[in-house]
């Protein structure tokens, strides 16, 4: 995954987000959750901000503001 236009990462959002949604893809929040935190962890800020809201709302995880706090500084 290149960090360095940010394409990939991208690519690596837009994925999850599918899952997340179900558009094109089956609805699966764990398997979106995946990506997400993927492109998160590189700093791709649309992913860090649907994974908090992810984590807010329990979608394919526990509900946890603990969680989603760090990643809406």
């Amino acid at each position: 995954m290149s960090d360095k236009d940010g394409g990939d990462l991208e690519v690596v959002y837009t994925t999850g987000m599918a899952y997340m949604t179900g558009d094109g893809r089956p609805l699966d929040y764990k398997e979106g959750l995946k990506y997400l935190q993927q492109a998160a962890e590189k700093g791709f800020v649309p992913a860090m901000r649907d994974l908090a809201v992810a984590y807010l709302n329990g979608l394919g995880t526990p509900p946890s503001a603990e969680k989603a706090y760090p990643l809406m500084k």
